[in-house]
């Protein structure tokens, strides 16, 4: 409530301005623009002194380049405004004097800030952007007062050229480029700041072209220009201030090991520095207290528990987060060194003194994840980062650490595992129970209708021998329904061999595969090379279908997609663990981005691996053939 009676507070002083300045400008046009301008003026002339007394403590360079060129553009508004009609102080130059430093002002200006908007974070020479500067402005000068050749801008009793006018829209344009590029670097500043730049040049915009309107320099849209433009200015006053005085404070402690050293060096220098480097000292020590207490308001406000330890393991700084984590006070770890290393669950403490080792060996930073036990004996878990804090000499100051509560996370983690877990468990009965019916079908096909159709084929044969009296068309017929059934017992064989591999009973793996290779060669036209090599006598029946059914899969793949005329498959034994290796030389893909497609079954043989413990792996890339290796241990199962 306060703040927004403040805030009304402060749009009624503003409005209560503007109409002061209104009912001026019905007295008096020129004391109202006289006005106007020297407000402009004083608030361009604040900014430069702001940004260049700041400017060893700021590292946003917006506000300095922008105090820089303000200056500048503050001489040519003055100029401008002792070049008004009615003041008199340029003899034998009429309204266009003005308008012609009017334009040039406002052409400094909209560079500027789009220039300004390109160099936030780039350091640059300031006596050299000065000098460029004061070379520009010297030029416009002498353009307009000595060699004249500067475009006319007003004409008396027509009104603005059009120079003036497409110079106006120019300027628009500029200001709306450094409006864009503002808010694209908006991340360097805060967000109303960034509201307020924008909104000054927004503003900017909207009196520039007020100002292609005017015929009459004191004329309505000039009135209208000038009141936008104080808005303006005032704005991006506000929004120059607010970034000045909220920038980092990181150099202030850099500026303060030089005031150590220099007061160091002070000591063996003549006693005439003494005085000098004594104040040195003092400022340094003012800044120390500033830093300390910006330092402290963003640790100690700080979600995580952060800490600082010294060489010794005691404790130079704890945030007072660690007792929302650890149940435990700042006090209770200051008094008791040990207390960090007391709450560690004993089986992380391994895993914490082998990051100790690290982190001392290595001084970069160092991650690791460990649980603790809580003062009221509740368990969390712990996200640790810590860094080894050195001085510019190489001296060990201890470890800057942070510490985070991840029990949320690591709970969601632990229930994924579980589902994960049990998609596994019910992919794996589907996979088994897909196999049996697969193994149910085959029989009831291999022993119920392959062998009615030889049946079938044996009477068809025997009615061919018994009609051999009939015509020969009918024979014929009798003899190609004979084929077809012949032809569909071989079908169906293929189809229960195919449903079931029974081959990998009777005669192992090893012949199942090779078996394969061959009815692919002959049913696809590619020739497959088979490897066996040191193939085990007694392979668990689980390993030997899984790799039957990825190598039925694989060259499937390859007859769909690889457009090749050979494939390559490898069965190898290593001891107590198979491997099979499927290869060609096809046009490949990304596994990364195919993975999850229907149709080449990456996600089924992976998961068949899995089933049998055993690792699966695809290489591929496009236009370099593609490499699927399946390798499962034997042991145990």
């Amino acid at each position: 409530m306060e703040h927004l009676k403040k805030h009304c507070g402060s749009v009624l002083f503003c409005l209560s301005i503007l109409i002061g300045l209104w009912a001026a400008s019905e007295c008096s046009y020129l004391v109202f623009h006289s006005i106007a301008e020297i407000f402009s003026i004083v608030v361009a002339c604040g900014i430069f002194v702001l940004a260049w007394n700041s400017r060893r403590f700021v590292q946003n360079h917006y506000l300095l380049f922008v105090g820089i060129a303000y200056l500048f553009v503050a001489g040519l508004d003055l100029l401008h405004t002792l070049a008004y009609k009615g003041m008199g102080v340029f003899q034998g130059f009429g309204s266009n004097l003005a308008t012609q430093l009017w334009i040039s002002a406002r052409y400094i200006e909209s560079v500027s800030l789009l220039v300004a908007a390109f160099v936030i974070r780039r350091k640059f020479k300031i006596h050299v952007v000065l000098v460029i500067y004061g070379v520009v402005v010297t030029i416009l000068l002498a353009s307009i007062f000595y060699w004249k050749i500067f475009p006319v801008c007003y004409v008396e009793g027509t009104g603005l050229t059009l120079f003036k006018k497409v110079s106006e829209y120019v300027i628009c344009i500029l200001l709306l480029l450094s409006i864009g590029v503002l808010l694209k670097r908006r991340s360097e500043f805060e967000p109303y700041v960034v509201r307020l730049l924008a909104g000054s040049i927004a503003v900017t915009i909207v009196s520039e072209l007020a100002f292609t309107l005017y015929v009459n320099v004191e004329g309505f849209p000039n009135l209208i220009g000038h009141y936008l433009k104080i808005i303006s200015f005032y704005l991006i006053y506000k929004a120059i201030i607010q970034t000045g005085l909220t920038r980092p404070f990181d150099l202030l402690l850099r500026d303060l090991k030089h005031s150590e050293e220099a007061l160091k060096a002070a000591k063996e220098n003549l006693e005439i520095e003494v005085s000098e480097r004594t104040a040195q000292l003092r400022q340094s020590i003012e800044k120390l207290r500033e830093t300390e207490l910006r330092y402290r308001t963003v640790a100690d406000f700080n979600y995580d528990w952060e800490y600082w330890e010294n060489p010794d393991c005691s404790f130079r700084y704890v945030s007072p987060s660690c007792e929302r984590i650890t149940g435990y006070a700042v006090d209770e770890f200051v008094a008791n060194p040990k207390l960090l290393t007391d709450i560690i669950v004993a089986e992380d403490m391994h895993a914490w003194k082998q990051h100790r080792e690290q982190a001392l060996a290595d001084p970069q930073g160092h991650d690791l994840q460990f649980r603790i036990r809580m003062k009221d004996g509740k368990v969390r878990w712990i996200e640790h980062a810590c860094q080894s804090v050195n001085s510019q000499g190489g001296e060990f100051l201890g470890f800057r650490a942070s510490n985070r509560d991840i029990t949320a996370r690591k709970e969601a983690e632990a229930k994924l595992a579980e589902s994960r877990e049990a998609l596994r468990m019910l992919a794996g009965g589907l996979l088994s129970i897909q196999e049996e019916e697969r193994r149910r079908l085959a029989r009831e096909l291999h022993d119920d209708l392959t062998q009615r159709l030889a049946v079938l084929a044996i009477e068809a044969g025997k009615l061919e021998r018994q009609l051999e009296a009939l015509p020969g068309e009918i024979r014929e017929k009798i003899r190609r329904m004979k084929e077809q059934i012949v032809k569909l017992s071989s079908d169906v064989h293929d189809i229960s061999r195919q449903l079931h591999p029974s081959i990998i009973d009777d005669l192992g793996i090893r012949q199942a595969i090779q078996s394969e290779c061959v009815n692919f060669t002959k049913r696809e036209g590619i020739a497959v090379k088979y490897e066996p090599e040191n193939i085990p006598p007694n392979i668990p029946r689980n390993i030997s279908v899984c790799l039957f059914r990825i190598v039925q899969e694989s060259l499937r793949n390859i007859a769909k997609h690889a457009k090749v005329t050979e494939a390559k498959v490898r069965l190898e034994g290593h001891g107590d663990a198979i491997s099979l290796t499927v290869e060609d030389s096809g046009v490949g893909f990304d596994p990364a981005q195919i993975r999850g497609e229907a149709g080449l079954g990456l996600v089924s043989m992976e998961e068949r691996t899995r089933l049998i413990q055993g690792q699966f792996q695809v290489r591929s890339q496009p236009g370099q053939g593609t490499v699927i290796q399946v390798t499962a241990k034997l042991a145990g199962d």
